[in-house]
């Protein structure tokens, strides 16, 4: 999210507005953008009242996104930071802001057939911007290999919304593949695995160290 975002301040004035002060010391430190920190829904309030902003980009569904929307001023829309088969995908929450830009037809279906009275008119299909900035490693292709990519998501802050595969049957694949003269594998995880479930980061750095030393 932070390049595309980086290449929007290039052509328009971008403020990063925080409310939690640990995300704004990170943010302070990255150096990127400008920022402000507001401590309190009043002072978020006298803030948006005290200047002219066209547009409030919301890339989470954090439950504080709706002190912003008391905002009238504005267009309010939704980026999130990133499209997956989770259920906080589709929640009832996306009602409240004027646009959703979303990656594709299928991200507009999963909130079709999940939510009662659904939006259709808020819909905007961007693909996936943050795509076009990914450096990509080389990788020597063998005829004789396949390359398979396993990409993994993290074990999330509730359990109907646990995708993570790593603890079910992560490294048992991983043992599979880097056994077999077939194939070549690339390990790319998401980079808050293992924050919530402990056991799932064991998991996580028994694979990094087979990926290492294959």
């Amino acid at each position: 999210m932070v390049c595309p975002l980086q290449q929007l301040s290039k052509k328009h004035s971008l403020l990063f507005i925080v409310t939690n002060i640990e995300v704004y010391q990170k943010l302070q430190k990255d150096n990127k953008f400008d920022i402000v920190y507001l401590k309190t829904f009043t002072d978020l309030i006298e803030f948006y009242d005290a200047h002219n902003f066209c547009v409030i980009l919301y890339i989470n569904n954090s439950l504080g996104n709706f002190q912003s929307l008391r905002h009238g001023r504005a267009y309010h829309v939704h980026l999130n930071h990133g499209e997956s088969e989770k259920e906080s995908m589709y929640s009832n929450q996306i009602k409240g802001y004027d646009f959703a830009f979303v990656a594709g037809q299928r991200a507009i279906q999963r909130y079709q057939q999940n939510l009662v009275n659904c939006p259709n008119d808020v819909f905007i299909t961007i693909g996936r911007p943050k795509l076009d900035f990914i450096k990509t490693r080389s990788i020597i292709k063998e005829k004789t290999r396949k390359t398979i990519l396993y990409a993994l998501t993290w074990e999330a802050t509730h359990d109907s919304m646990n995708y993570c595969s790593v603890k079910k049957y992560g490294l048992e694949l991983i043992q599979i593949l880097l056994k077999s003269p077939h194939y070549t594998v690339i390990y790319k995880n998401n980079s808050a695995i293992g924050s919530k479930d402990k056991e799932i980061s064991k998991y996580h750095k028994r694979i990094k160290r087979l990926i290492h030393s294959s």
